[in-house]
């Protein structure tokens, strides 16, 4: 999960320098970014409520929120 996480936040901040330890936001992501990689992450079954983009904007916080969809 951690890796299909930090892959698409990676494409949609066209950044392969982010880490899990990092920010979404402090590298240069945004609410409308954060609509496209939960998108992004739902195409690859992947659901992650977006409140938790907002909340604990650490990326290593995102990939354990994200779970599997149905």
């Amino acid at each position: 999960m951690q890796e299909t996480v930090l892959t698409v936040v990676r494409d949609v901040l066209g950044r392969a320098d982010v880490g899990l330890d990092d920010d979404f936001f402090e590298a240069g992501g945004s609410s409308l970014l954060v609509v496209e990689a939960i998108g992004r992450l739902r195409e690859l079954g992947v659901a992650v409520p977006a409140r938790v983009f907002v909340e604990s904007t650490r990326l290593l916080d995102v990939a354990e929120a994200a779970r599997p969809t149905a």
